[in-house]
């Protein structure tokens, strides 16, 4: 069996002696790594940032969401991109209890929604809350 093979083969069976809830959580390692390694892709992005705001780490929730923020904003700052970068640091600083600086976030997010996808839209019925 070849190197990698044995790696795979020795993974898989931990993997499957950890239980669910050890698999979950390697699964969440390694999201938060691809993150680190890829920075330029905004879906690990939002992976990362959702995992670590659900492990109660917000600094490291609101590093990824900023991340995804700069990396949406070469899209321009009224792309969908951004509205959802924006909308997600919003909810990190709210979550913080920094109201002051998640309200302009919010707002924005919902400007774009609004004038790109309309007010009817379930992406802009969702911001509304």
């Amino acid at each position: 069996m070849a190197n990698g093979n044995k790696r795979r083969a020795s993974l898989m069976i931990r993997t499957r002696t950890m239980g669910p809830f050890g698999r979950a959580f390697q699964m969440q390692l390694v999201k938060m790594r691809a993150a680190q390694l890829m920075p330029e892709n905004a879906d690990y992005l939002f992976e990362a940032q959702s995992l670590a705001n659900k492990a109660g780490n917000y600094a490291l929730g609101l590093h990824y969401a900023q991340d995804m923020l700069a990396l949406a904003k070469r899209d321009g700052e009224d792309s969908l991109a951004y509205a959802r970068a924006a909308n997600e640091v919003a909810s990190n600083l709210n979550a913080q209890g920094r109201y002051a600086e998640a309200e302009p976030l919010y707002r924005k997010g919902l400007d774009i929604w609004e004038r790109v996808l309309g007010p009817d839209h379930p992406s802009t019925a969702t911001s509304y809350n």
